[in-house]
């Protein structure tokens, strides 16, 4: 019959219709496949910058605590075989305070999650950055009970007070400056770069629990 396609010719043009949906859905898949992974990358490399200015933060926060527990420990010195003790250390002591604990940011893991953007990354990758931040956390929750002995303290007697605790202090500064300088390294070796690490803070070589 006249106008009717002859079957072969069908087969063929139905054949090439889903073999072009098939390239065009591969294609699409690719593209958000793609897509996917350029948004985990760039989380990743702003992960790793957030990471690497909490180890800075925290290279501080050790550097200050290890600094102020040797002048302490020093002025512990100061009264000398059987005195009965020397008075309490002058404020100029605790020139950035009593702790000064590292500020840590958690800003870029947080979008990271809550946008996705990490879903195209290595599982093991993103298990290695969430353990790392859950250590970060177990730290600001030590630094919180500091915190707040502190802020009994003074609300208690003011900085009299405080200054007159000096030797726990010096007990709380000993733990604080082993957890940061723990933390320190747990978060570079999360790190991928190229080159080495910056060195630690002279307090984490050199610090070395005493007796009060």
């Amino acid at each position: 019959m006249k106008g009717r396609l002859p079957v072969g010719r069908i087969a063929l043009e139905s054949t090439f219709i889903v073999f072009a949906a098939a390239v065009a859905l591969f294609a699409n898949s690719w593209r958000e496949h793609r897509a996917a992974q350029e948004r985990a990358e760039v989380a990743l490399v702003a992960i790793a910058d957030e990471v690497r200015a909490n180890a800075q933060a925290l290279r501080e926060a050790a550097q200050y605590h290890g600094d102020l527990l040797g002048r302490l420990y020093a002025h512990a010195r100061t009264g000398g075989p059987g005195a009965a003790g020397p008075e309490p250390p002058a404020m100029d002591v605790f020139s950035r305070g009593f702790v000064t604990p590292a500020n840590l940011s958690r800003h870029a893991w947080q979008s990271a999650a809550s946008t996705g953007a990490l879903e195209a990354a290595p599982y093991a990758r993103v298990l290695e950055l969430e353990s790392a931040y859950q250590e970060q956390s177990r730290y600001e929750q030590q630094v919180d009970i500091i915190s707040s002995e502190i802020y009994r303290l003074l609300f208690d007697g003011g900085t009299e007070r405080v200054r007159g605790s000096w030797r726990s202090l010096m007990s709380v500064l000993s733990t604080l400056v082993f957890r940061e300088c723990a933390l320190i390294g747990n978060l570079e070796s999360r790190l991928e770069v190229a080159g080495p690490t910056q060195d630690m803070p002279s307090a984490c070589a050199e610090f070395r629990p005493r007796a009060g």
